[in-house]
């Protein structure tokens, strides 16, 4: 090498260690501005380049972390109602939400949650597009915020009524009522992403007999599919709704992880450990959104996903005629509206009650 190339090594080696000390040699204020600027992972990987980054981050995530969560995990608002359980007023900003929840040492767990909304984010799309791959993509930023925002309802939901904690009241109105709250289109967005998941479970985690003898094949035996699969339909569709009952997090563990569990009582092991009374009831997430649809006198399938399921478009994913997407404005404004009445909705006929799955090793 040249002596002109040795000394531009040299010179570039110099600038990489001026940075870092710069860096490290910045007052506070400027960091925080630095900080408040990176992406979550960024952001994320702070704590990890050193030790007084890691006490800046610690000491002022405050004043840092709003921005970010701003920028990449919006419903803000739907993060802190999942997160801290709390129902806080929508036109606080996410700085001052941070100071009405009275607590500012959760920075760690705060992290723990915003990384599982992450990789959820990640293993959606190939959730989603498992069955018709020729149309995977990406999803768009606006169609990230309706999958967040179907996330932490569905957190809400599981802390509120899935359990293993019993609430003061999880009767039928009570679920009704929570998903009141929401829109028809916000409704439509939550189905889509729910049914996208529990079909994944049913896949994937805890397949019927069925499925298990389709990818083994003709020669495979119903008694050898029964060794690996969940029963036969319908008792696999009770089984399915009775794992629905685990927090989001504990179904992306299942989903992400199923390689570490090789039999199915190793599969329960693990769910009963995380909800020891998941065997007492089946999931009730789906059939609340279907009995405001019906009070709304609304159908679940038009005008934002139609049967056929997965359709690639539709529900959290933007529909292909621009039309049809633009009804989502006008179905966004008839939060708590009802066009039935009590009396009406109750003659009308509810789903019928799914009992509950048994959870057994051996078939």
């Amino acid at each position: 090498m040249s002596s002109a190339g040795v000394m531009q090594d040299e010179a570039a080696g110099q600038q990489r260690v001026v940075s870092a000390t710069l860096l490290q040699d910045l007052p506070v204020e400027t960091l925080i501005e630095i900080l408040s600027n990176l992406d979550f992972e960024a952001f994320d990987n702070m704590l990890l380049v050193s030790r007084r980054l890691r006490s800046v981050v610690e000491l002022h995530w405050p004043s840092i972390f709003p921005d970010i969560m701003e920028r990449e995990f919006s419903p803000v608002k739907g993060l802190f109602d999942a997160f801290w359980d709390v129902d806080l007023p929508c036109e606080m900003a996410c700085s001052q939400l941070l100071m009405a929840c009275g607590t500012l040492n959760s920075l760690h767990p705060l992290l723990s949650f915003c990384r599982v909304v992450r990789r959820w984010e990640v293993e959606f799309t190939r959730l989603r597009f498992s069955n018709v791959p020729q149309y995977t993509r990406s999803l768009q930023l606006h169609e990230l915020f309706r999958l967040r925002q179907g996330l932490y309802v569905w957190w809400r939901f599981a802390r509120s009524f899935h359990g293993p904690a019993a609430c003061a009241d999880s009767s039928p109105e009570a679920r009704r009522v929570f998903m009141q709250q929401l829109s028809t289109t916000e409704l439509h967005e939550a189905y889509d992403m729910w049914e996208t998941i529990r079909r994944a479970v049913g896949r994937t985690v805890c397949p019927s007999v069925s499925v298990v003898r389709g990818f083994g094949g003709k020669l495979l035996t119903h008694e050898e599919g029964a060794r690996v699969g969940w029963g036969d339909i319908p008792e696999n569709l009770d089984i399915v709704d009775t794992m629905m009952r685990l927090r989001p997090e504990d179904i992306l563990h299942l989903l992400v992880y199923r390689h570490r569990y090789a039999t199915k009582a190793s599969v329960i092991r693990f769910v009963r450990l995380r909800h020891p009374r998941i065997e007492d009831s089946v999931e009730t997430f789906s059939g609340a959104i279907l009995d405001v649809m019906r009070q709304r006198g609304v159908s679940l399938f038009w005008p934002f996903t139609c049967p056929g399921f997965p359709n690639p478009r539709g529900g959290i994913l933007d529909h292909r005629e621009p039309d049809i997407e633009r009804l989502r404005a006008d179905y966004s404004t008839d939060v708590g509206q009802c066009a039935l009445g009590d009396d009406e909705w109750r003659m009308s006929g509810r789903p019928a009650v799914v009992r509950a799955g048994r959870l057994e090793a051996n078939p």
